[in-house]
């Protein structure tokens, strides 16, 4: 019995058609990255974040960016519209399954894209999170995609999820600009 053929099965799936529309796709995918990049580094450096921090949201536009390469791919290839959301949801299942907690995960992912892009916190700065007895207080060392990590004033390392910035207060305590601190704290306190 003779082994299959897979060039032969990849000849008789694509046609010429589809073949230059993925090609274009390709093309397409190519120049949005250059281009994404290129504005997530030059957001990133204007608003002062380090290295670090902007290459970790690369990094999450990154995967974005494929999964949507590889989604109109198939689309291309002419996988029904209707069975994506089931591949999906079975892919989503056995990642939810390993992870124990997706949701978590892509909620804390999903914040610290959304901390990249709209809040005003720096490594540097000196925050509390949160009020009452569950406050965290520290300065924060680094961003990473799902945590961000503070160092308390004992000097211990304390690594707080992305997505408590968005369910609990933030409070700025001292802000770093351009490695200046300014006691923002005390400033109001003075012109009140």
């Amino acid at each position: 019995m003779d082994a299959p053929d897979s060039a032969g099965w990849m000849a008789e799936a694509l046609t010429g058609p589809q073949v230059i529309r993925i090609a274009v796709l390709a093309a397409v995918y190519a120049v949005t990255s250059l281009l994404v990049t290129w504005l997530t580094v030059r957001v990133g450096r204007a608003r002062g974040h380090d290295g670090d921090r902007i290459r970790a949201m690369l990094g999450a536009i990154r995967i974005f960016k494929t999964a949507l390469f590889l989604l109109l791919a198939l689309l291309i290839i002419g996988v029904e519209i209707s069975m994506i959301p089931a591949y999906v949801g079975s892919f989503l299942t056995v990642v939810g399954v390993a992870c124990f907690a997706t949701w978590s995960v892509l909620s804390n992912v999903t914040a610290g894209v959304i901390l990249f892009w709209t809040k005003d916190l720096h490594a540097g700065d000196r925050i509390r999170i949160g009020t009452g007895e569950h406050t965290i207080d520290g300065r924060i060392v680094e961003f990473r995609l799902w945590t961000m990590a503070l160092r308390r004033e004992d000097g211990c390392m304390v690594l707080v999820p992305n997505n408590r910035c968005f369910q609990e207060p933030v409070t700025v305590l001292e802000k770093t600009v351009h490695g200046r601190t300014t006691q923002l704290i005390e400033q109001a306190a003075r012109h009140d």
